[in-house]
């Protein structure tokens, strides 16, 4: 007798809450569909601008349009929820709010597994484009306690010196012991 068949599991797929911004992503880049090896489903938000997200303060009209399109990715069946704006991670508790599924609008929320992985007196640097804002997008993490934030000016970007509060390092030694 033929051996029995296992029942085969879904492909995963991953819903992408984007910006309302048009522009031409580059192969790799999130909002590149030709980046994945499986499916993407991409939600724009529409109103959700870069200066609303560097905020971390949407307008009611907007934050009513992003929990829908939360909920749009949920129905939909993706395997996990995420952003295509590092700022978004200001955005994750509304969102893990709305949805069951694994949520990670931003890079940064990795954040706690990384600085477990070191000792309360090393710093972990965070490299930015130089973005200015009013509050570190590292509350959601870790709440007002900024035991480590870093940013250099990235060619072409704003000045950020004035909103840099780690003490000066070096690319060659952040590039040292990137992970």
């Amino acid at each position: 007798a033929p051996a029995p068949q296992k029942k085969q599991r879904k492909a995963g797929s991953l819903g992408v809450i984007r910006l309302d911004y048009d522009y031409p992503p580059a192969p790799g880049d999130i909002d590149h569909p030709g980046s994945y090896a499986y499916d993407v489903y991409y939600r724009v938000v529409p109103g959700l601008t870069f200066a609303m997200c560097q905020s971390g303060k949407m307008t009611p009209e907007v934050e009513e349009r992003f929990i829908g399109k939360v909920k749009e990715l949920d129905a939909l069946g993706v395997s996990g929820i995420t952003g295509d704006c590092g700022f978004m991670m200001f955005f994750q508790a509304l969102a893990r709010k709305h949805t069951k599924k694994p949520v990670f609008m931003s890079a940064l929320a990795v954040l706690p597994a990384v600085t477990c992985a070191y000792a309360p007196s090393e710093k972990v640097a965070i490299l930015d484009a130089g973005a200015q804002c009013e509050r570190s997008p590292l509350e959601p993490c870790f709440g007002t306690r900024r035991h480590f934030f870093s940013a250099w000016r990235a060619p072409g970007s704003p000045n950020v010196e004035q909103y840099n509060t780690a003490p000066k390092i070096s690319q060659a030694h952040c590039f040292s012991r990137l992970i």
